[in-house]
């Protein structure tokens, strides 16, 4: 599957009902089992205006996340998109910038730019051998802690090797910039 050349502005915010969430591209495999599923997602400009009428209520941006239960795993490319003032963190949602959920496995983000960021803007869970390489992420808020977002990459370890999950991955030549609320 491609994804490719997009422009998706003014995702919705979080509509204020617990257990649901906003977001501008999600793919998932959760129906098939014992698979793996490929996807491509590139050069996709994903746009926000305004920060958040609630901070936290910003939609989140790409999710990709496949099925434990039914052991099927997404391999997610990530490459070229450009997303500003996104990252979701409201009502027990928490959604990256670009957000590595469940079963995912040898990931490549590469020179995705991520800015003006309402929370983590790399968050790799529950994931499987991510190489994280080259991507620019300009603000990070100083004032929020690392469970509210406050990590500019956040790899979920305990997630991450959980039995045979773990497989190592890559994190190198990140520029991560940190600004005020």
């Amino acid at each position: 599957m491609l994804i490719a050349n997009c422009k998706i502005f003014e995702t919705a915010e979080h509509s204020g009902t617990a257990g649901y969430g906003s977001t501008a591209i999600r793919v998932s495999s959760v129906l098939i089992t014992n698979t793996i599923s490929r996807v491509t997602i590139f050069n996709n400009h994903i746009w926000k205006a305004a920060e958040a009428s609630v901070y936290g209520k910003a939609p989140g941006g790409i999710i990709v996340g496949g099925n434990w239960t039914n052991n099927s795993w997404v391999e997610p490319v990530i490459i070229f998109n450009r997303i500003y003032n996104h990252g979701q963190d409201f009502l027990a949602t928490h959604i990256g910038g670009i957000d590595l959920y469940e079963n995912t496995t040898n990931a490549l983000l590469w020179a995705n730019v991520l800015e003006s960021n309402q929370y983590t803007p790399i968050k790799a869970q529950n994931t499987k051998n991510p190489l994280i390489i080259g991507n620019i992420i300009n603000g990070v808020h100083a004032d929020l802690t690392e469970a509210a977002g406050g990590a500019g990459i956040l790899l979920n370890i305990d997630r991450i090797a959980l039995g045979d999950w773990y497989g190592g991955g890559i994190v190198s030549d990140n520029l991560i910039t940190i600004s005020g609320p």
